[in-house]
Parts: C-alpha cells; sequence; structure tokens
C-alpha cells in the first residue's frame, strides 16, 4: 500500500488586525501558525 501524505495550507485574515493565519493539515494532524504584519 502506497503511503498518503497531503499538506493543505490555507491563509486568511482576521479582522483588520491584519494577522495572517496558517493552517497546516499533514499526515501528523493539524497546527495552526499565526503571524502579525
Amino acid at each position: 500500500m502506497s503511503s498518503l501524505f497531503i499538506t493543505v495550507n490555507i491563509t486568511f485574515k482576521t479582522n483588520n488586525k491584519g494577522t495572517t493565519w496558517y493552517l497546516v493539515i499533514d499526515a501528523m494532524g493539524f497546527q495552526i501558525h499565526g503571524r502579525e504584519e
């Protein structure tokens, strides 16, 4: 069987704060990273 590895990157802005959130989904689970611009 071949292993399945999926990485999804979603970027979106919240309100007018100017914070960019990154949602990363992979085989291990998911992580949410935030960066202020």
